[in-house]
């Protein structure tokens, strides 16, 4: 197997955590307002001061589905290259061509769960092909929290209106209005904080549990720090639901995947003093 791949097996579901690349983040942007005397001497950054965030995305085969989780960056576009100057991407494989790898057509895809409406992980939403833009998984549904679809308040060059109205045009577009299953096994829960419909993914069979955070952690200093939020998120929210996550995932010694820590990004909770840290597997 690819060494940006990596399997994990959840009960009987087919999990793998598929990195798509790497994205440059500044520690300003990570802890703004933060002691440095504490988060100083666990991080690695460049000469720019850039951090490395993964970006993972996950798909699960169960007996019944082929579920795709966030889309990652997507194809070449203005609308791409415009969050790349804030964010510089360095791309391992292409998502599709990573399927293909697996021999996981496109056409397969059954549901695409969309974490939460922020560029990098739903900009391979669609695709042009042929001079039109359409669905890159032209046979699933496409699912997001109905919080989240907010066309009023995009910018008519922004990547949420290159995506999200062709595909509430062509039907394949399900708000959700609250926490749902989407399929046996396969549950989005609705954690806002990073984003008014930032939802976590439950992957649930045979009495085992991984849970797909999105957004809900960046990088496992928060992990112990449960109160460093990025600014211009809901800081209360965010507290609230990472607590939440913390209570299930605890109870259930449930394996976490994470979208930004480094690949394969996956690991599970232990206790440290009053609070949790993060052991990688």
């Amino acid at each position: 197997m690819a060494d940006h791949i990596r399997q994990l097996q959840i009960g009987a579901f087919d999990v793998h955590v598929i990195s798509e690349g790497v994205i440059k983040v500044h520690t300003s942007q990570a802890f703004e307002g933060k002691d440095e005397a504490l988060w100083r001497p666990h991080v690695e950054m460049d000469a720019d001061g850039r951090m490395n965030y993964g970006l993972n995305i996950v798909h699960v085969k169960t007996e019944h589905a082929s579920v795709l989780i966030d889309t990652g960056i997507g194809d070449r576009h203005p609308t791409r290259d415009r969050t790349e100057e804030r964010f510089p991407f360095i791309e391992t494989m292409s998502l599709l061509h990573s399927l293909e790898g697996l021999e996981i057509s496109r056409l397969d895809i059954t549901h695409v769960l969309t974490t939460h409406a922020h560029g990098d992980h739903f900009m391979g939403h669609t695709i042009l092909r042929s001079g039109e833009r359409g669905a890159t998984y032209p046979n699933a549904e496409y699912f997001m929290m109905e919080a989240d679809f907010t066309p009023k308040k995009q910018a008519k060059d922004s990547p949420f209106m290159l995506h999200f109205p062709v595909l509430q045009e062509s039907g394949h577009l399900q708000l959700l209005p609250e926490t749902m299953k989407i399929t046996n096994g396969i549950r989005m829960i609705h954690s806002p904080g990073e984003s008014p419909g930032h939802a976590i993914v439950e992957i649930e069979s045979e009495g085992n549990t991984a849970y797909f955070l999105g957004d809900l952690f960046h990088e496992p200093l928060e992990i112990r720090h449960v109160d460093w939020v990025w600014q211009g998120r809901d800081q209360e929210k965010m507290i609230q639901s990472r607590a939440e996550l913390v209570g299930m995932a605890k109870e259930k010694d449930a394996t976490l995947i994470t979208a930004h820590f480094p690949f394969p990004g996956a690991g599970k909770l232990r206790e440290e003093g009053d609070g949790v840290s993060w052991e990688a597997v």
